[in-house]
């Protein structure tokens, strides 16, 4: 299934910790990573028109959910309104 996120909420770091869709599903981070990483589900940002794939990125102890676009690893995210 495709999940368009509209909205993200931060912790107290400025990290996202969950997520909001456009039908109003809220998702932690944690799930958000699953999902992506068991390949049924896809996650997208639309920025102007276009939609912009949401992957995983592995830091030091956890893993962070990006966009990707053109080939590259971008904080789209973090321009979302906050919820």
């Amino acid at each position: 299934m495709k999940y368009f996120i509209r909205k993200v909420r931060k912790d107290d770091e400025g990290d996202i910790i969950a997520v909001k869709t456009r039908s109003e599903k809220v998702f932690s981070t944690q799930q958000v990573v699953q999902m992506i990483e068991g390949k049924r589900d896809i996650f997208v940002v639309e920025i102007r028109n276009t939609e912009v794939y949401v992957g995983v990125v592995k830091g030091e102890n956890k893993k962070f959910i990006r966009t990707h676009k053109d080939g590259k690893w971008t904080n789209n995210l973090d321009e979302l309104p906050e919820f």
